[in-house]
């Protein structure tokens, strides 16, 4: 797999995650699907014999479904990653990249792992599906606190169109 940590290729993005549970986790088995880290907390709680029914504001879910066989399904559908204005959205087995100083690119996973065969000029449905999801995803993020407040980027934006003439 291409990329690092860091990054949102799926050298980046992949880590093994190894779990022992006697009784539960069969040994040697294999989930196929991706979870989060932050499907940890809800599951850990879960476990403990929490309800997850009254924890709020969250991002991740209680994988014990999943752990347990109860659920067959993906824990995610779609799944985001966002790192200053570079992002990535998995949608299935789909994922696009989007990069500040490139096109999109977009790749098939369950046929492409390593990410060779970019299929975004050949899906640009696709492209903009999944870029409309991911535009959709951003504006709920938190800001993070050492980044300037929002309302500064709207100024920054005033200045640089009432620009008119450069500083010599």
């Amino acid at each position: 797999m291409r990329g690092t940590k860091a990054n949102h290729l799926e050298g980046g993005i992949r880590v093994p995650f190894i779990a022992r549970w006697p009784g539960i986790i069969k040994a040697g088995s294999h989930y196929p699907h991706p979870i989060s880290t932050l499907d940890l907390l809800p599951t850990f709680y879960q476990v403990a014999g929490g309800n997850i029914e009254t924890v709020n504001h969250i991002d991740g879910v209680s994988l014990l479904p999943y752990i347990k066989g109860d659920n067959n399904d993906r824990p995610h559908q779609t799944l985001c990653w966002k790192k200053e204005n570079r992002a990535a959205i998995r949608d299935g087995d789909w994922k696009l990249l989007r990069f500040p100083d490139r096109p999109a690119e977009l790749y098939l996973l369950n046929n492409d792992i390593s990410e060779q065969n970019n299929l975004a000029y050949k899906k640009p449905e696709k492209v903009r599906e999944l870029l409309q999801k991911l535009f959709a995803w951003e504006p709920t993020l938190d800001r993070p606190l050492w980044q300037l407040k929002r309302q500064y980027e709207g100024d920054a934006m005033k200045r640089m169109d009432t620009y008119r003439k450069p500083i010599d």
